[in-house]
Formats: C-alpha cells, sequence, structure tokens
C-alpha cells in the first residue's frame, strides 16, 4: 500500500470529529513544545533578573563597610596630630560597625544560599570579632595590616556576590553600567581614595614628601583620574540608552559633582610631579573626605536605580509572559470555535444534502448519513 493510500485510507477509516482531533493534535504537538521553550525561557530572564537584584541587595551592607573600616583605620593615627579633628570616635564607627555586620548577617540568612556567600561572610565576621578583642595589644602597623585585610576580604566578598549575582553579566547597557559602577568603578576609586588620605593622615606633620611617599601620590592620583574618566564615559553611555528614561536626571547632577571633585584633588596631587612642589597634606586630606563623600553619595543612588530598573526588567517579562498566554489562549478558543462550528455545518450540510428525494411521514430525509465520508 502506497504512503498516500495509506494516508487515504486512514482518514476514511475516522468519523469527521476524530479528523479533526488527529489535526488538531499533531498541530498542538509542536505549538506546545514552542510555548513551553518561550515561557522557560522567560522564566529564565526573570530568574536572573532577580538573582541580580539579590546580589544588589547583598552589597548594601559591604558598602557600609567601606565607609567605616577605612575610617577606623584613619583614626588610629589621630594621637599623632592633634591639630586634626575627626568626626565620629573609634567607639562610635566600632558601633555603626557592628550594626551593619548585624545586617549583613541577616542578609545572608536570607541570601547566603542563593548566593554561595556564608563561608566569605563567616570569615570577616570572625575577623572582626578578632579585632575587636585584641587591638588594643597591637601595634599601629599590625592595626592596619589587620585593617586592610578586612577591606580586601570585604571586596573580594563584593567581588564575589557580583559573579555569583549575575551582576557582572547584566545583558543590558544601562543596567550594564550602573553595576559596573557600583561594583567595580566606585569601590576601585575610594580604595585608592582611602590611601591617599591615610598616607596624608600618617604623614600630616611634615612639609615635605619622602620620594616614595610622592611617587605613590602621583600613582593614585594617576589611577584615581583614569577611573574617573571611565567612570564619566560609561555613565553617559548608560544614560543614553536607558529607555526609561529615568537615569539622567537621577543621577547627572551628582556624578558631575563627584568627576568635579576628583579633578580638583588629582590637579592638587598633580603638582608633586615638581620635586620642589610643597605637600599639602592637609588639603588632600581634605580633599580626599570630600570625594569619599560624594562617592557614597553617588553609589546609594546608583544602587537605587539600578534596582529600580532591574524591578521593571522583570515587569516587563511578566507582562511579555502573560501576553503570549492571552494570544495563545484566544488562538485556541478561535480554532475550537471553528471546529465546532465545521462540525454542526457538517450535520446541518447532511440533512439538507442533495440526495433528499425520499418522503418518510411526509418529510425530506437523506438517503446517506455518511455523505461527506
Amino acid at each position: 500500500m502506497s504512503r498516500k493510500s495509506l494516508g487515504i485510507h486512514l482518514m476514511n477509516g475516522l468519523s469527521y470529529p476524530q479528523k479533526f482531533t488527529l489535526i488538531g493534535f499533531l498541530f498542538a504537538i509542536p505549538l506546545t513544545l514552542v510555548m513551553y521553550l518561550l515561557i522557560s525561557e522567560i522564566n529564565s530572564r526573570v530568574d536572573f533578573a532577580q538573582k541580580e537584584i539579590y546580589g544588589n541587595e547583598y552589597l548594601r551592607p559591604l558598602r557600609q563597610l567601606r565607609q567605616y573600616i577605612p575610617k577606623l583605620q584613619l583614626l588610629n593615627y589621630q594621637p599623632l596630630n592633634t591639630n586634626l579633628s575627626l568626626q565620629d570616635t573609634i567607639a562610635d564607627l566600632e558601633a555603626k560597625i557592628d550594626a551593619n555586620f548585624q545586617s549583613l548577617v541577616y542578609t545572608d540568612r536570607q541570601l547566603g544560599k542563593e548566593l554561595v556567600s556564608s563561608e566569605y561572610f563567616k570569615k570577616i565576621y570572625h575577623n572582626w570579632q578578632n579585632f575587636k578583642l585584641r587591638r588594643r595589644q597591637w601595634s599601629r602597623e599590625t592595626y592596619d595590616f589587620v585593617c586592610q585585610n578586612l577591606t580586601e576580604d570585604i571586596n573580594r566578598l563584593s567581588a564575589h556576590v557580583g559573579d555569583i549575582s549575575n551582576l557582572i553579566l547584566d545583558p543590558d547597557l544601562d543596567t550594564y553600567y550602573l553595576m559596573d559602577a557600583t561594583l567595580l568603578k566606585i569601590p576601585e576609586m575610594q580604595k585608592n581614595l582611602s590611601e591617599i588620605r591615610l598616607i596624608s593622615q600618617k604623614n600630616s606633620l611634615l612639609s615635605y614628601a619622602k620620594p616614595e611617599k610622592r611617587a605613590k601620590l602621583i600613582t593614585l592620583a594617576g589611577k584615581l583620574r583614569e577611573l574617573n574618566h571611565d567612570l564619566a564615559i560609561n555613565m553617559e553611555v548608560g544614560f543614553s540608552n536607558n529607555r526609561h528614561g529615568n537615569l539622567r536626571s537621577k543621577l547627572s547632577d551628582k556624578l558631575t559633582k563627584f568627576n568635579s571633585v576628583v579633578d580638583l584633588l588629582t590637579a592638587q596631587l598633580d603638582k608633586l610631579i615638581n620635586p620642589t612642589a610643597v605637600v599639602e597634606y592637609y588639603a588632600y586630606l581634605d580633599g580626599s573626605d570630600r570625594v569619599l563623600d560624594s562617592s557614597f553619595e553617588l553609589w546609594d543612588e546608583t544602587s537605587n536605580e539600578l534596582d529600580f530598573l532591574l524591578h521593571k526588567r522583570i515587569e516587563s517579562f511578566i507582562t511579555e509572559k502573560i501576553l503570549i498566554s492571552v494570544l495563545v489562549l484566544i488562538s485556541l478558543l478561535i480554532v475550537i470555535y471553528l471546529f465546532i462550528c465545521s462540525f454542526l455545518q457538517k450535520r446541518y450540510a447532511n440533512c439538507i444534502c442533495p440526495r433528499r428525494s425520499l418522503k418518510k411521514d411526509g418529510k425530506w430525509q437523506c438517503r446517506s448519513q455518511n455523505y461527506f465520508g
């Protein structure tokens, strides 16, 4: 039996509803598969963006620690120069750091499994507790070493969270460059600024700088300038590719302010290239403080806008999924409706077929109810 005759034989052996059911089933299989793959892809994108939100949430208490621990390190050198007045005492800063660690404990309890961060966090928390217990026994060099290790561990945890939470893989230009600012550029600039501030604090009583200190400050200024330039360019790309139109109005002023104070500080440090230039440690200390304050303000606003855009992205994915589901459902209902109409038309056609020539009890009837096979 040929393939053609096999198909004809199969169709002739089926009733009219069975034929429609078979054809509908054969069309439903690929449609169901495509729908499943499409919905799965949308769900994976929602999960991807949600994980980025988790990462952004985890970075917030880490940002506070990056602000307070370098300040604590700086206070260790205040006794060398009582002319310098700092707003916070060691007890105040330790209380703030403890509060942030408690916030981080809660955050890690909620998100640690998702972000695989608990081991990193426990190590940092243990080192902090050890720091509080033993800091009075340490020399300034050991104190510095432990503070720097704490800061480096926090930066490593931030990088880990950025990797695991998909932030580093963000697919959109606007959110990618916001991530680049909060996870990479601004923290790196804060690290350089803290180093400039610490060098200035240690040497604030001197009117000169050793060649190695001068070279270090010049190097840090060069890094700051490069990062500041890159940050301005990258954020402009983000502004230009922001379809919601919220970034420029929200972040432009703070970004401009931050870029300006960084330029002022690097211009002051650039003078050190001249070996006869007077070293102005007080100016560097004051300038780096102002830049750091501005950097944390910019970080906070940028993080909030990143969170906003990620939530908007998830909303758009959910809307897209609902729209696709509704369209498929409507299409399915139309097909079912047409199937019913076709079946009813067939039944009606059987009753008015051309062979209705016989009368029974005074009424017309069809000779065969299977006229259409």
